[in-house]
């Protein structure tokens, strides 16, 4: 794992805990995320810290498709369209399909204007 200085942590959290909280975090003015993952779930209201990204991949997959398309990258506010995993996973596979035909057939066109000079 490595290491980022950060100048400013916003900490938010159940009212009750969040003293503890910040008091076990904070060691010699480092925080360390590690041990709130241990304190999460211990009562209930709090949600482990996910080390891993679930849409990393989906992403990577956008990324290339993208950039096959030669589309530049660009935020969209998706919000609106309430995507989860599988929806997203779904749409990535539908489009990459949709691709791989369209590349296929611009393969084939291109041999056919050549057979024909």
């Amino acid at each position: 794992m490595s290491v980022v200085p950060m100048k400013m942590l916003t900490v938010t959290g159940p009212g009750a805990q969040i003293d503890e909280i910040i008091c076990t975090c904070l060691v010699n003015e480092q925080f360390h995320p590690v041990e709130a993952a241990h304190m999460a779930g211990t009562d209930g209201h709090m949600i482990p810290f996910a080390w891993n990204n679930p849409w990393q991949e989906l992403l990577g997959t956008a990324e290339k498709l993208l950039e096959a398309m030669e589309i530049p990258l660009g935020f969209e506010d998706f919000r609106s369209e309430q995507l989860d995993l599988q929806r997203a996973s779904t749409y990535l596979d539908e489009a990459s399909a949709k691709l791989a035909a369209a590349t296929e057939r611009r393969t084939q066109l291109q041999e056919q204007i050549k057979d024909n000079n």
